[in-house]
């Protein structure tokens, strides 16, 4: 079992093109601490072109430093998703990297990934 469990999920689960002007929708991750030591983390969580963080279309990553994760502890985030210029009808992936880290902050311990699909509709 790993040490670092991860879950995202985009609600609603369709983002529509009528939506473009305004929040299309939140995308929301889980981190679970399976182990019995506190983790350092770090969240790297990169969108498609055709999405994006904020109502520009120009934030398409977001970078996160999760300090003193304890054992067991279940971390929930929210974050706004918009369409951009370049949205089109289609399934669509991102990437979401943990990375478990050491101490000093000076390398990886451990990575774990996940792709994270969004489908845009007309």
């Amino acid at each position: 079992m790993a040490n670092v469990s991860i879950s995202a999920n985009l609600f609603p689960y369709r983002l529509s093109m009528k939506a473009h002007a305004k929040l299309a929708g939140e995308l929301t991750i889980e981190i679970v601490n399976n182990d019995s030591k506190t983790k350092l983390l770090t969240m790297d969580l990169t969108f498609p072109e055709q999405v994006s963080t904020d109502k520009s279309g120009m934030n398409r990553s977001i970078s996160k430093q999760i300090k003193d994760v304890q054992p067991g502890a279940k971390l929930k985030m929210n974050f706004p998703v918009f369409l951009t210029q370049r949205a089109s009808t289609g399934v669509f992936s991102g990437k979401l990297l943990i990375s478990e880290q050491a101490p000093n902050l000076e390398y990886a311990t451990a990575n774990y990934s996940k792709e994270v699909s969004f489908r845009i509709i007309d």
